[in-house]
């Protein structure tokens, strides 16, 4: 078979010839694809020039160089799917352009920054806060540091994307049960706290599990040690559970990335009724301490917190969306996923330096003179020995080390 050039071929017609030339072409597109794993979805076969013209009977090119285009970029689509496969750091720094280096570069001061605003805060918390407070304090302030170098990491490792999720979730885990914590010792205790609260105080009519008028016939009680126990049991499961399930989905990743991507969604229900069951409990306790610690910034403290778990899963979840509706460009090595994945930690990123600046301003507030609750007077009458003439009555301010309303 003698060789002409594509075009010529196409312009003369020569139907039998390009009919041949599509079969080769069928062929090495075949071969080739036998070689390509999900592992490297965008790696691009070489079309020749007779593929990419018998690819266009129906639209006549008129260059060899739109010929070309159009058989690359036909052939790199299919390839592209599924979009999960993520480049190795070798093929991503090798694609990446000068905007990939801004984004590595500001990415760097940003979190630079967040460490400074958290050396900052823990500076002035560990000079001025009381010594009950500074530990729970410090940590609940660590997570917007631990976040962002997690995020900056996923950033430059495409694949550790998994690890910065999971370091995520268990880190704004442990700081809402520290959070609770911080409630209590700002209440001098538990004992201080029970003795403090007024009656009928608890109230489970609160968001997002039991909000009104949805269960209008839930009771509410007196605060009780047993009832203290049931709050804190609810907010402290999320750091377990969550970093059961996470535990479960690193493992699976490690074993077969597939495997992860299947059973992912089937983890969903688990982490989501984790989450909500622990934010009823904190919601209930902040219901209980709101006279009480209406001068701390409860309030406040809560939101700055909780919006570390709000953005990371809605954003995770719209860019994920995205992917799926196939709305990210593909450019090999750079898959949709990878596309995904640097814009929601670029976006993290900023988002945790907002809310760093926020807790800051919230933390190093001072705290209002008495900061712990002062425990109630109680009279005890005390009958002495009978060689005693007279009953002795003793007043005096005790530590309430018993339930009073049991």
């Amino acid at each position: 078979m003698t060789s002409m050039d594509p075009i010529d071929v196409y312009m003369t017609g020569d139907v039998d010839y390009l009919t041949d030339l599509t079969t080769m072409a069928h062929q090495e597109v075949a071969a080739e694809s036998a070689n390509v794993t999900v592992a490297s979805p965008g790696r691009l076969l070489s079309v020749d020039y007779q593929f990419a013209s018998s690819k266009l009977l129906s639209t006549p090119p008129t260059t060899a160089a739109a010929a070309i285009d159009y058989a690359v970029r036909n052939v790199s689509v299919v390839l592209c799917h599924p979009s999960t496969g993520i480049p190795s750091v070798d093929e991503y720094f090798t694609a990446i352009n000068l905007t990939g280096v801004t984004i590595f570069t500001v990415g760097a001061v940003i979190v630079f920054s967040i460490l400074y605003l958290y050396v900052d805060t823990l500076r002035c918390i560990i000079k001025n806060a009381p010594p009950m407070v500074k530990t729970h304090s410090a940590f609940i302030l660590s997570v917007y540091p631990v976040v962002a170098v997690a995020t900056y990491c996923a950033i430059l490792v495409p694949r550790a994307h998994l690890l910065a999720e999971a370091m995520t979730q268990g880190m704004f885990m442990a700081s809402m049960y520290q959070l609770f914590c911080l409630f209590m010792a700002y209440c001098g205790g538990e004992a201080n706290l029970i003795a403090s609260v007024k009656p009928q105080s608890l109230d489970m009519q609160v968001p997002p599990c039991c909000c009104w008028p949805c269960c209008f016939f839930l009771p509410k009680f007196t605060l009780t040690k047993k009832h203290l126990r049931h709050l804190r049991m609810l907010v402290l499961q999320l750091p377990v559970v969550q970093g059961f399930v996470y535990m479960v989905l690193l493992v699976m990743w490690a074993e077969e990335e597939s495997l992860y991507q299947v059973n992912y969604m089937y983890m969903q229900p688990f982490i989501v009724i984790s989450i909500i069951c622990g934010m009823w409990g904190i919601s209930m306790t902040m219901r209980v301490l709101g006279d009480i610690l209406k001068n701390h910034n409860m309030q406040g403290k809560f939101v700055v917190l909780q919006l570390v778990l709000v953005l990371a899963k809605f954003q995770g979840l719209a860019f994920r969306a995205m992917v799926w509706a196939e709305w990210l460009p593909c450019k090999p090595p750079i898959s949709p996923t990878v596309y995904a994945n640097l814009i929601y930690n670029s976006t993290m990123l900023w988002e945790m330096l907002v809310l760093a600046a926020l807790a800051r301003k919230l933390y190093k507030k001072p705290l209002p003179e008495q900061c712990f609750v002062d425990p109630p007077k109680i009279t005890c009458c005390v009958d002495m020995p009978s060689n005693q003439e007279n009953n002795n009555i003793i007043i005096g301010r005790y530590n309430q080390c018993f339930d009073m309303n049991a």
